[in-house]
């Protein structure tokens, strides 16, 4: 018994604590400065530079350009001066008076009195009158290039003649002349009006009604009164 409260009274006066062994100290030093932000290792890149030895390619034709780009109208004088002179002097005249003339007012051509500016936008009234005066335009030249010797819309057809090779060459010549488009034969409008004219052509079995039916549709075209 005695060996035990020995024991035991030593253990509770002990005034040294232990440390394990197993456990490690470590100095952590008195600087207590907290570390700065690792500094990037590498530089950023520099933004590649730009030569100035080549040249680019573009196009140079109007036909090319953006087809969104904002396209004016042309004015009534300007479209009726076109026909005319595409048409080789043929004018819009039913029941004896200038049907350009007679509508001025209607199309918002200005009178300087009460409208100082014209309406330069495509509207319905406006197609619709440019359609009246195709069909008169076209059917007028064609007949007079059928009676007579003038070679205008017939360029490289006769009117008479059904030849597949020779259509397309003629309609690409009259996109040329009515709309100023280069003449490209392997152009998609060609194709169209190729198609056109033979639709025409299937249910009619008229070429005057073939060509004049393509004749309206160049006039009436955006192609022909925007740009």
């Amino acid at each position: 018994m005695i060996p035990f409260l020995m024991s035991l009274f030593m253990a509770c006066n002990t005034t040294k604590e232990t440390v394990p062994e197993d456990v490690i100290v470590v100095d952590t030093g008195t600087d207590t400065a907290e570390a700065s932000p690792s500094e990037p290792t590498t530089e950023p890149e520099s933004p590649p530079e730009l030569g100035t030895d080549s040249v680019g390619e573009g196009e140079l034709h109007p036909e090319e350009e953006d087809p969104y780009r904002n396209k004016k109208r042309m004015s009534v004088t300007q479209i009726r001066t076109t026909m005319l002179q595409v048409s080789g002097g043929i004018s819009w005249i039913e029941q004896n008076k200038e049907r350009w003339e007679h509508y001025s007012a209607t199309l918002g051509v200005p009178d300087y009195q009460q409208r100082i500016r014209e309406e330069r936008t495509p509207s319905v009234m406006f197609q619709k009158f440019l359609n009246d005066a195709a069909l008169h335009t076209c059917a007028e030249w064609i007949r007079l290039e059928i009676e007579g010797d003038q070679r205008l819309f017939f360029f490289e057809i006769e009117p008479d003649e059904y030849d597949p090779v020779k259509i397309r060459q003629n309609l690409v010549y009259l996109r040329h002349r009515m709309q100023g488009k280069k003449q490209d034969p392997n152009h998609p409008m060609v194709d169209d009006l190729v198609e056109l004219h033979q639709l025409v052509m299937l249910r009619s079995e008229e070429l005057e009604n073939a060509w004049n039916t393509v004749c309206v549709g160049l006039f009436t075209h955006p192609d022909f009164f925007m740009y």
